[in-house]
């Protein structure tokens, strides 16, 4: 199945509050997307992949690891 997850984030833009959509890619990654209110809507300004476990090793790691989405860009949804 697939999961997802809107989390609040303490940064507000506008007056309102950062969002972070959590999409589950995988049991070790996950893309979190960042919106941000523009005045008028909440539009979408950064993707990251989280990595939360080796997949080799099936350990977690210390911080997560965050790397920039591949062929992301902030004109979609």
């Amino acid at each position: 199945g697939v999961g997802h997850r809107l989390d609040t984030l303490r940064n507000r833009t506008h007056g309102f509050l950062d969002l972070a959509r959590w999409q589950h890619a995988s049991a070790f990654m996950s893309a979190e997307i960042v919106y941000q209110f523009d005045g008028h809507e909440y539009k979408a300004v950064q993707c990251a992949e989280v990595e939360f476990e080796d997949w080799m090793t099936n350990k977690p790691y210390p911080t997560p690891k965050r790397t920039p989405c591949r062929n992301w860009n902030t004109s979609e949804p």
